[in-house]
This record gives C-alpha cells, structure tokens and sequence, in this order.
C-alpha cells in the first residue's frame, strides 16, 4: 500500500513538470500525407489481439478510411495488479508511445478499468503526451467530469442513460415493486444510486436492497438471494460485472428463482453485452438462465457495410473508435494545416475536431456532444432464450419502443404448467355435439378455450383443464365465508387459474385476482316467444310529426321564408331579375311618354308593353316566391322560376336541400312505422314484472344475483326483492343455467342472464326464443387467479397484447356473431327508438343556402357592372356615355320603382279615400284631371311652337351671314 502511495506521488510530479515545460517530451512527426499511417495505442483487458487482426486489415484493404488513410495497432493487455508492477506497466505506456508514434489511446474496456487505470496510469500519460484517450465502453456518470479527464472521449451511453431506460421498462412492464441486487463497485454503485435518486419522488417500492463485494462467494450470494426471496418482491434489478452476474443467477437458478416460477430478472448491460454463459446443474447438464431482461447498447447498421464472421459488437465499436480518429484528423488536415505539423497541435485542439465528426459508423451514426459524450444513445432490449440474446425492443431519444410479440416469441422456451379449473357453458367452453366421451378435457372448445391457447403460447405456458367439482362459479357462504365453484378451487390452491365466463364482482375480487377483462357486456332476459300473448299497437296520429325535431322543423320554415323574401328580392334589384329587367332598362319611362302620345304607339304595341309590365310585377313577387320555395321543397316545379344567374345559384342550393331534406325525412318514417311491426307485448323488464303470466327468475348464487343485491338500480333491488320472496312462486331462482333454459323451453319463464350466453342460444332457435335487454348491469368476464399469484403479471400484460392484437374482436365475430335474422329485428323493433333528426344533424344543409345566398349577392354586383357596361353607347346621344352615368339612370330608376311600386301600402290612405267619396265628387275630381292633362299638353305645345320659331330665325341669320 505504501508503495502504490509513492507511485502515485511520483507520478504527480510528473504530471507537474510535464505541465510546466512542453518540450520534455515531443510528439512523433507524423508521415506525409499521401501515405499517412495512424497509429493507435489499444488498450483492452479481455480482447484478443486475432479477434481484431481481421477487422483491421478489413480498414486498410477498403475505402472506408479517409483519403486512403491507414492504421496500425499497438496492443497492451490488462494493468497489473500488484503495486511493485504499476510503474513498470506506465513505463510500457510511455515507450509504446514514444517507438510507435502513438497519437491516440483507445480503451480499457470497462468502466471501472477506466477509472482505475485511467486515473493512475492512462491519464497521467495523456496528459504528459498531450494525446486524446477514447473509451469505446466508459458508462460511469464520473466520467463526465471534463476537468477531471478533459482529453476523454466517450462512445457508449452513460449509466444515467441506462436507468432512465430501465425505468421506462419496468412501468411498460408493470413491474413497480422489486428488488435490487448490486456489487459494491464503481460500477454497481453509480447505477444503484442513480436508480435511487430517479425513482424516489415515484410510487414505487424496493422491497429489498442487498449488495454484495466482487468476487462474490457461494454463501453470501445464497444468502442475499434467501433473503430476497423471503421479503423480496417476484422482481429483480441486478446490477454487476458479468463475472459475478452470472454466478448471482446460476445460484438463483438453483434456488427456484427463474422466470419459469414467476420470477423477473432484469440485469444492466455488462451483463447482457456478453454472451450466455453456462453452468452445470443437476446430473452435470449444462444449463442457460432463460428469461432474463437486459439492455446493451443499439447495435445498427450505421451506414458502413461490415458482414465478417468473426466481427462482434465489440469490435464494431473498437471500429468506430478508429474511424472517429481517422476523421478528426482529416478535418484538421483539410484546414490548411500541414499534416508534418499536426504534432504541434495540442490534445484539446485535435479533441474538438473528433468532436465536431458527424460520420456513418458500423454500429450507429457517430456524433458527440461538446462534453464528450457519443449522441446516439440508442440502448436494445434483450432478453435471454437459449443460448442467446434476443431484441425485443429499443430505447432513442428518450421513449421506449417495445415489440410484444417479440418479446412473448423469445420466452416462449421458458415454459410452466398451470392446473386449469372450468365449467360448461356454451359458448365460452362446451363439447361438440359430435363428441361422445366428455371425459376427454382435450375436445373442449369455445370461446375460452381459444383465448387459453392463445395465452398459453405467447406466455409459454403449458397446462391441464379439469371441470369444476361441484358445477358452480364460485359463490360465498355467509355463515362460514367459504367460497364455492371455481372461485373456491382457486382460493384453496387446489387450481392455478379458473377459466371460464367469471363475472368481476368486489366479493370475488376481494377473494382471487382476475386477468384484464376479455369481454365486456351487459343482462338480457330470455323467453320463447309461442306461449307470450301478443297484443296490438296504438298509432297515434301524429306519428307523422316524429322524424324531425321541433328545432328543424322551426329551421326549415324559417329557411323557406329567408329564401323566399332573397329571391324575390334578387328578382327587382338584378337587372337581369324578371321585375329589374323591366323596369331598370328604361321602359317604365317610355312607357309614360307614349301614354301621352298615344298616336305614335299602334294597338298592338301598347298591348305588348302592358303585357310586360304585368308580367314584370307579377313575375317573382312575394307570393310567387313563396310559392315556388314550397313547390321546390316538395320536388315541383311552380309555372314562374327565377331568371337571373344571382338567383338560380341559391335555387340550386335549395333544391339539394330540398333532396336531403324529404330523403331524411322518408328514411326515419318509415324506422317509426316499422317499431310497430313486433309480436309480443314483452319488450322490457318493467313489462316482465308487471305481467302475471311468464314466471321469470335467475341462477341462485351467482354474479347476476350478487348483482341484483348490491347495483343500487331501484329496479333491480325491486327484481331481487320479487326473487327472494317465498310467498311468491311466479318469480324465483334456478339452480343452473342448463335448469333455466329448460325451464324456458318447456314452460312460461324467462331466464335472466348475461346477453352473450343468451344470444348465443337463441341465435339458433329459428326464432322460437328472444331475447330482450334489462337496461343496467354491466358485465365483465376475467380469467382469476389466486391472491398473489407470480404469474399474474405476464400473464396479465399477454393479455392485454392479446386484446390489442384484434383476437378477442375476431372470437367474439366467431362465436358471437351468429344471430339469426329474426333475433336481431326482434332486438331492434324492441329495444331501439329511431332517433329525431334535430338542426344540428343538417345544419350544413342550412350551413350550404345560406353560403349560396352570399355567392348570389357577389353575382348581383357582377351583374350590375356587366349590363352597367352594355349601357354605355358613344355612338347614341341619348345613351349614357361613362359607366358612372349609366349606374346613376339604372339607380334612379330602383329609387322610383321603390318609391312607386315596392310599398303598396304607403298608398292605401289615398285609394281609400277615394273609395268613400260620392258620386259626384269622384266626377269632379275625374273632370278637374282632365283638365289639368289638357293644359298642360296645350302649355308643352306653345313653348315647342316657340323653341321652333327661335330655331328658324337662328337659321335665318346664319344663312344670311
């Protein structure tokens, strides 16, 4: 001990001079260029120098390396042990480098190797020799620390990494409660403490922490494991060197403590990054520790094509490690800088250009971190079948991505026997019809024994079926808290699991543990329809009002007088509307001249503008428009439709609602006239209660009864109450279910029970039995298990992969999908109302009109600027000649058709006063009008004859000049 001290002291002074002066020592100079050759220092403990000879002149021999780039490799094996050999080994270090022109170090291979060796010999080293180390396997969080090992390098994930990883699979796993198994080295320690500080602030628990110093002996590792295995959970994280790893499990194999007893072992990746080792057991056969869970780091195709036998993980990454180099140098050598001179470089110069290398490698992606550390932290998981590791999973970026499937194919080898207890009920298990000898558990099938075989070979289980003893599920006796049936099997230890249609009630939960639900249900009742009387409907007649709801009935109305009043209105303002293109073109105005001279108008002609004049106010009024919404509501096609393309855009809109509207409409009245087509006046369980003619009842002792007791439905408490009334013999339980449906069959009763069961029965009865729903009790069928059972929990997570894999989907199409044609309308007709179709099911209709009803206002504009623009005539004095005179002659013209003729009622006052004049005075008012026309046509005469005198003298005048 004193001389490792001084050693160490003396290599401290070094270190210090070294540091004070750079040309104690000078680096080798390096070749030309053209020919360069790297040579690489490979420090490994347990590598063989032929297991890399191969993979080396693999490098040389391709273009893999940078500019044709060679290496050569310097080995050293494992540091000693003995103090008095320490500085012997350093010496060995320091001359390699020195006759080998040595410009980097690689290795050792495990983490406490490197900070053994590291911080006594190899950094000392690195440091004097200012060259960088790279450590292929370095996992301990210490090594993190750049101030410590600046000139580091590190290619393999931290042991920080691995926990969170380890974590993130045991929740997927559901494995909260374990074990920890650790050695008491750097190693064993960092992860332990690192688990410890990630999973104090969860709820989970570690039953027991042992610990144990390498190497570790026979007696203390069966003592620890005695330990765990007394007050331990069925879970177990082993943390150590694969040398002590391995001796931990063969003793745990010896012990009973494998997967095949429930147990779970997950071990860290110095364990699982070697290969299986065997041992011997029993009669000297050698044996695999099977089951074991485990990481190491995600070995990949990274880009290099590399498929040489002999080549393992581990070299690949030694491979890696060399390439890494290879181009860090590369980079500073395309900088312009002179290879001769790169020795003149220091080791943090030639680190941060290794650093900034983003390459393809033979195991993954190569890029780092600025403090070292390699990015891809990509972890596989394993898990030991055989001889081998196999993956079944991967952890990147921080997520767990695990294959199932994988994972229940790799235990598959690692099989245990499980003694099943079931029933007979159809369809879930039952015998053939065409099977004569029942004592034959091998014949069974159903919808149960499906799912066992299924579970049994992707958990890798093997097992026996035996029927339950006294024929019953499992009920408790209140006087002596005893359970019967499957439960009581299950409970006595005289079973493993019972395997049947079990009901999960809180009595039973309280008693077993039951498997994730298979299939979820609700109660139905049974009853054969020819001994039910059937009755007749009462109609009422205002059934023809069910299909819509009142809010779509208010928003269909509302809709029709909003399309009615937009396109009677698009039909006056639209100059191409059947009123605008009257009287916004400028006929109104002829019209009124020609009224005045009628002599220059023939018969005819004044007719034909009458004709038009009527037809233009009468064409879309309000009436009108009314009209022809409800005829296009209804499919019909009134004689007056609207003319301008404004409009049609919204009539198109509404005749497609109109389609939809009257399709939905027929859709849901004929489902309101078909609920009147069933033949039994039985179609609730209010109806079976009320009725004094069908006896009904259910299986004593049951789920079903359990849950009549205990649901807290005021009609099932009602149900229960009628059942256990002795007094009453219309309503009382059967002792099986067989006994029910007999009952069924042969006599006026109706047997409640779950829907499955009860479908499946009358799916083949040609209609002679029906089924109805109750209306509450939900139900769920689960395998159980016994309380603390070891194989609940892969048992439990295969059944969830079963669930998700779409087996339970394609079962229950299987052997629950067989309902006849008459069972699933007499369902329907009785247990199913058609739903009232309320706005909201065809707001996009109205969503749609209302939409065309803006595109036809964008269309009005448009159509204003295009006749805006057919007004405008240069050629015609009497033609508008700018758009701005054209659009003011069209708006007066609205302004005083507006005026006139939109209002009617603004006139009324004045017709009506006319109306209540006398006789004589409406003469007058008749005399005085004309007049008044009269004068006015003699005033319009003169000042014509004296604009014509006035022309004829200008005329004069300029002729005479």
């Amino acid at each position: 001990m004193i001389t490792s001290w001084i050693l160490l002291i003396c290599v401290s002074v070094v270190i210090a001079v070294g540091a004070a002066s750079n040309c104690c020592f000078r680096k080798p100079d390096l070749p030309d260029n053209s020919e360069c050759l790297l040579q690489i220092l490979l420090i490994y403990d347990d590598v063989n120098e032929s297991s890399v000879v191969e993979p080396i002149q693999f490098l040389n021999n391709g273009d893999i390396m940078p500019n044709n780039w060679k290496v050569n490799i310097s080995y050293l094996s494992q540091p000693p042990k003995l103090p008095q050999d320490m500085w012997r080994y350093f010496d060995s270090i320091e001359t390699t480098i020195e006759q080998n022109s040595i410009i980097t170090m690689i290795g050792p291979r495990t983490s406490s190797s490197i900070k053994q060796h590291l911080s006594r010999f190899i950094h000392p080293v690195a440091s004097l020799k200012d060259i960088v180390h790279i450590s292929p396997f370095g996992t301990d969080p210490i090594l993190e620390q750049n101030t410590r090992f600046p000139n580091l390098i590190r290619m393999s994930p931290s042991i920080r990494t691995q926990v969170q990883a380890y974590i993130r699979l045991m929740e997927y796993l559901s494995r909260t409660r374990y074990s920890v198994i650790y050695s008491r080295t750097d190693y064993g320690s960092s992860a332990w403490w690192e688990l410890y500080l990630s999973t104090q602030w969860f709820s989970w628990k570690s039953e027991v922490t042992a610990y144990f110093e390498e190497p570790i002996s026979p007696t203390e590792c069966a003592a620890m494991l005695r330990d765990v295995k007394t007050h331990g959970a069925h879970v177990v994280l082993l943390i150590s060197h694969a040398d002590s790893g391995y001796k931990v499990l063969e003793k745990a194999y010896e012990t009973n403590m494998t997967t095949v007893n429930g147990w779970v072992w997950f071990v860290m990746d110095a364990i699982a990054r070697t290969p299986l080792k065997p041992f011997r057991f029993g009669n000297n056969q050698t044996r695999y520790f099977e089951g074991a869970i485990g990481m190491m780091p995600f070995m990949r195709d990274g880009g290099q094509l590399y498929n040489l036998t002999q080549a393992n993980n581990d070299v690949k990454t030694l491979l890696d490690s060399i390439l890494v180099v290879a181009h860090g140098y590369k980079t500073l050598c395309d900088s312009n800088i002179n290879i001769n001179e790169l020795n003149k470089l220091n080791a943090s110069v030639v680190r941060e250009k290794i650093l900034a290398v983003n390459v393809s490698g033979f195991t993954s992606h190569l890029s780092f971190h600025k403090d070292g550390s390699t990015m891809s932290d990509e972890l596989t998981v394993v898990v030991s079948s055989g001889q081998e590791w196999l993956p079944v999973g991967r952890w990147a970026d921080g997520s767990l991505d695990m294959d199932d499937l994988a994972l229940a194919t790799s235990l598959r080898k690692v099989k245990y026997f499980l003694q099943i207890t079931t029933i007979i009920e159809a369809p879930f298990v039952y015998f053939p019809n065409n099977v004569t000898d029942r004592s034959d558990m091998t014949k069974l099938r159903g919808f149960c024994i499906d799912v066992l075989e299924q579970l049994s070979r992707i958990a890798g289980f093997e097992y026996e079926i035996k029927l339950v003893t006294d024929g019953k599920f499992g009920g408790i006796n209140v006087t002596s808290g005893s359970w019967n049936g499957m439960i009581g099997e299950v409970v006595r230890g005289e079973v493993d699991m019972a395997v049947a249609s079990i009901t999960v009630t809180q009595d039973r939960s309280d008693a077993v543990t039951f498997l994730p639900s298979f299939l979820d249900l609700g109660l139905k009742f049974i009853l054969n329809t020819s001994v039910v009387s059937t009755s007749g409907h009462e109609y009422s007649p205002y059934a023809f009002l069910y299909p819509f709801h009142i809010s779509l009935y208010c928003a269909v109305l509302t809709s029709v007088v909003l399309v009615a009043f937009f396109l009677c209105l698009l039909s006056m303002v639209s100059p191409y509307g059947i009123r605008g293109n009257f009287f916004l073109s400028g006929r109104v105005s002829a019209a009124a001249e020609n009224k005045r001279k009628t002599s220059n108008l023939s018969q005819a002609a004044k007719r034909k503008l009458l004709d038009e004049r009527l037809d233009a106010e009468r064409g879309m009024g309000l009436n009108n428009a009314l009209y022809f919404v409800w005829a296009a509501l209804f499919w019909q096609t009134p004689e007056q439709v609207p003319r301008s393309v404004s409009a049609r855009i919204t009539t198109i809109a509404w005749y497609l609602s109109a389609v939809v509207f009257v399709a939905s409409y027929t859709a849901n009245m004929v489902s309101v006239v078909s609920r009147h087509d069933t033949s039994s006046s039985i179609n609730s369980l209010t109806d079976l209660m009320i009725q004094t003619e069908v006896a009904y009842g259910t299986v004593q002792n049951s789920a079903v009864e359990t849950q009549l007791q205990k649901s807290g439905v005021k009609l099932a408490l009602k149900l229960y109450s009628f059942l256990t009334d002795d007094d009453d013999t219309s309503h009382y339980f059967v002792p099986s279910v067989e006994v029910g449906m007999r009952l069924v069959r042969e006599e006026k009763f109706a047997l409640l029970w779950d829907s499955v069961t009860l479908d499946f029965i009358s799916g083949g009865t040609d209609c002679e039995l029906k089924t109805v729903e109750v209306g509450f009790g939900a139900i769920e069928y689960a395998f159980a298990l016994s309380k603390n059972s070891p194989h609940f929990d892969d048992l439990s997570r295969y059944m969830m992969v079963l669930k998700k894999s779409g087996l339970i989907r394609e079962l229950r199409q299987k052997y629950l999908g067989k309902l006849s044609k008459c069972e699933r309308d007499v369902n329907t007709a009785a247990g199913s109302q058609p739903k009232r179709l309320t706005f909201m099911d065809l707001a996009g209709m109205f969503y749609l009109v209302a939409f065309s009803m803006l595109c036809g206002v964008f269309l009005l504009v448009a159509e204003w600027v295009i006749v805006i623009c057919w007004d405008v005539n240069k050629e015609n004095l009497n033609a508008p000649q700018t758009m701005s005179e054209a659009f003011y002659r069209r708006f007066n013209r609205l302004a005083d058709d507006i005026r006139t003729n939109w209002f009617p009622f603004q006139t009324f006052s004045e017709k009506w006063s006319r109306m209540t004049l006398s006789s004589q005075s409406r003469a007058e008012n008749i005399i005085n009008k004309k007049l008044q026309e009269r004068k006015t046509s003699k005033t319009v005469s003169v000042v014509a004859v004296a604009r014509l005198a006035s022309s004829d003298t200008d005329m004069n005048a300029f002729v005479g000049h």
